[in-house]
């Protein structure tokens, strides 16, 4: 019932609103509580943040409206548009000076790769990826890309650096 008193108040919202960066905060909201839910009113959502993404001059708006879209294609397996949008993300945060988020959009688009099967491009942004979590002493966000590291080589057969990756994982 809560549920639905919120989804109400942001539809009411989402209709009254006049500034694209609220109305794109409030789409993104029920983005979050419609996905896995419903894909037709997924997908009407994401069109509609990508609308205001792609006029927007808010570039942490862009950024983050890239990276949705990119999430969202990723999910429905069109991995070459996800990819795109994953890297425009990555220059909008490395221009907003978001490590955080210029990291996890560096470790997505491995992750992009990985499922496209391009092994040495995947390990080429894991390992970006990596340096900067390290960097930010962020042990949660190390112990994932050590984890998808050692995913990928043990897809490759390469057993001796799957395991190393995993106890490194493992130890944090």
């Amino acid at each position: 019932f809560a549920n639905k008193i919120n989804i109400d108040s942001l539809t009411t919202a989402l209709e009254h609103a006049t500034d694209d960066s609220v109305k794109f905060y409030i789409l993104c909201d029920l983005y979050d509580y419609y996905y896995l839910k419903d894909d037709n009113k997924t997908r009407n959502l994401a069109d509609q943040i990508l609308v205001i993404t792609n006029k927007s001059t808010n570039q942490q708006v862009q950024a983050n409206g890239y990276t949705l879209m990119a999430d969202h294609e990723g999910e429905l397996g069109h991995y070459i548009s996800s990819k795109n949008y994953y890297q425009k993300a990555i220059e909008l945060n490395l221009a907003l000076n978001d490590s955080s988020a210029y990291s996890n959009s560096l470790f997505n688009l491995g992750v992009t790769y990985d499922y496209l099967g391009d092994y040495v491009s995947a390990l080429k942004y894991y390992f970006k990826s990596l340096d900067i979590f390290q960097q930010l002493n962020d042990k949660s966000g190390v112990a994932e890309i050590l984890s998808n590291i050692a995913v990928l080589y043990s897809n490759q057969l390469d057993y001796e650096n799957s395991a190393k990756y995993s106890l490194q994982a493992l130890e944090i």
